[in-house]
C-alpha cells in the first residue's frame, strides 16, 4: 500500500519562510504505473510562489541572500531510512515561466510553473520526518564541508551528523542557510496537508536602521553615521534550530514551537514573552559584531532634513544566547562624526538594547535612531515570523563632545 501526499512550498519574507504543501484534489488517484496495490504520493512544489517577490531596490533575484536559491527534502521513515533525498534548483529554469504560471519542464525533466509536481510514493501507516533546507548546498561548516549527497535512499539517516552540523559561514552567493523539520503523520489513506503549513527559517537574525535628525538650534547640524557594533554576538551557529521542546512544551503548553512563535508574536510587546528555550554550539565564542559603513555609504543627517532616512541594507547576525544575570542582553553603539566639517568629532552612543530577549534565529531587529536635542532615541520594533510591530522606546543621553558613553547597568 502506497499513500500519496501533496505539497505546495511558498515563501514569505521577513516573518520567515512558509512552507505549505497543498494536494491537489482528485490527483491522488490510483495510477497504472504505479503498481498493483500501490499508490503515488504527490510532494506539489509550487516554485512560482516561491520566487514571485518583489526584490529590495537595485537587488536582483540572483542576488538577494534572503531567496530561497535551492531547496533539498529529506523525507525519513519511521525506521530511519531515507525514503527520499531530493534537491531542487530555481536557479535552473526559466524563472519568467515561474512566474507567469506557465508549466512545463526544464533540461532535467523537472516540472515547473504554477502547477510543476514532484511525486513522492512513501510507505503508509508511518510517521514521517520532513527535513528542508534552503540555501545548504555548498554548506560551509566548521570541520569540514559537508556533501548531501552521500545521503542515499534506503540508507540509516544520519540524524546525529546533521544536527551537530556547525556553520562557519552563510553557504554559497551569500545566501542564508534555512531549514527545518517537521513531523508528518500518514496513515492508510491519503493525507492532505492543504491547510496546514509546514515553515522553514533562516539561521540568521536581520538588524535594520532608520535615522532621524531632528536636532535644532545650538543643537543642530549634519550628523554622519558611520557605523555600528553589538555585544556579545555568537561566531558560529547549528544549521539545525536546537530547541529544547520538553523544556519548551512545559513553559509555553504546546510542543510545536514554529506555530507558536507565529500566534504569540505580538504578545511579546507586553508580556516579554520570549523563546529561549534553544541551544547554541557548546564551544561557541562571543565577540563584538562590528558593521561599519564604507566611505560612500556613510548615512548623512541633514540638519534641515524631514522624515526619515530609508532603512538601511540588511545586516545578518548569527544566532546568540548571551546570558547576563540570568537574561540575554546586547549592547548595541551606533558612531557618528559630527560638528562643522573643519572640527568634526567622533562620537558614539551606548546603551543594552530593552526587551530584546532572545536572538533566537530569524529574529528581524528594525531599529529606529533619532537625533533629537540633548539625547537620541532609539525604537526597536521586531519581526518574529509575522509583521507585528512591537515598539519598546527608550532614549540614551548625549556624551559630551569627545567622550565616547558606557553602558549604564540597565535591568
Amino acid at each position: 500500500m502506497r499513500t500519496k501526499i501533496k505539497k505546495r512550498i511558498w515563501q514569505m519574507l521577513c516573518v520567515g519562510l512558509a512552507l505549505s504543501f497543498p494536494f491537489l484534489v482528485g490527483g491522488c488517484k490510483d495510477n497504472d504505473d504505479a503498481g498493483a496495490g500501490n499508490r503515488k504520493v504527490l510532494l506539489s512544489i509550487n516554485t512560482a510562489l516561491v520566487n514571485k517577490v518583489t526584490s529590495r531596490a537595485g537587488e536582483g533575484w540572483e542576488t538577494d541572500p534572503e531567496r530561497m536559491h535551492n531547496l533539498r527534502v529529506i523525507i525519513v521513515d519511521a525506521d530511519g531510512k531515507v525514503e527520499y533525498n531530493h534537491p531542487v534548483d530555481f536557479n535552473r529554469v526559466d524563472l519568467d515561466k515561474y512566474n507567469n504560471g506557465e508549466t512545463g519542464n526544464d533540461e532535467r525533466g523537472m516540472s515547473y510553473g504554477k502547477f510543476g509536481e514532484l511525486e513522492f510514493p512513501v510507505t503508509p501507516n508511518q510517521t514521517k520526518s520532513i527535513y528542508l533546507f534552503a540555501n545548504a548546498e555548498n554548506l560551509e561548516c566548521k570541520n569540514a564541508p559537508w556533501d548531501w549527497t552521500k545521503i542515499q535512499r534506503q540508507d540509516v539517516f544520519p540524524k546525529d551528523d546533521i544536527e551537530a552540523l556547525v556553520l562557519a559561514g552563510y553557504g554559497s552567493k551569500g545566501s542564508l542557510p534555512m531549514s527545518a523539520v517537521h513531523q508528518v503523520k500518514v496513515g492508510s489513506e491519503d493525507v492532505d496537508l492543504t491547510k496546514e503549513p509546514l515553515y522553514i527559517v533562516p539561521v540568521a537574525n536581520k538588524f535594520t536602521f532608520t535615522f532621524q535628525n531632528k536636532r535644532t538650534g545650538n543643537y543642530g547640524g549634519d550628523i554622519t553615521v558611520t557605523g555600528w557594533k553589538l555585544d556579545c554576538v555568537a561566531d558560529n551557529s547549528y544549521l539545525l534550530p536546537h530547541v529544547d521542546v520538553e523544556s519548551f512544551t512545559q513553559n509555553k503548553n504546546t510542543a510545536d514551537w514554529m506555530i507558536w512563535m507565529k500566534e504569540n508574536a505580538g504578545e511579546n510587546e507586553t508580556a516579554g514573552v520570549w523563546l529561549t528555550e534553544y541551544a547554541v554550539p557548546e564551544d561557541v565564542n562571543y565577540n563584538l559584531f562590528t558593521h561599519n559603513y564604507a566611505e560612500d555609504e556613510y548615512i548623512v543627517l541633514k540638519s534641515d532634513a524631514t522624515g526619515a532616512t530609508e532603512e538601511t541594507t540588511p545586516v545578518y547576525v548569527p544566532e546568540s544566547q548571551y546570558m547576563d544575570g540570568g537574561e540575554q542582553k546586547y549592547t548595541l553603539t551606533i558612531f557618528t562624526r559630527e560638528g562643522s566639517d573643519d572640527a568634526k568629532t567622533e562620537k558614539a552612543y551606548s546603551s543594552v538594547l530593552p526587551n530584546l530577549g532572545s536572538l533566537f534565529r530569524n529574529t528581524h531587529v528594525k531599529v529606529n535612531v533619532t537625533f533629537n536635542m540633548a539625547t537620541i532615541d532609539l525604537v526597536v520594533d521586531l519581526y518574529p515570523y509575522t509583521g507585528v510591530d512591537l515598539d519598546p522606546g527608550f532614549g540614551i543621553d548625549v556624551p559630551t563632545e569627545g567622550e565616547t558613553e558606557t553602558p549604564d547597568e540597565q535591568n
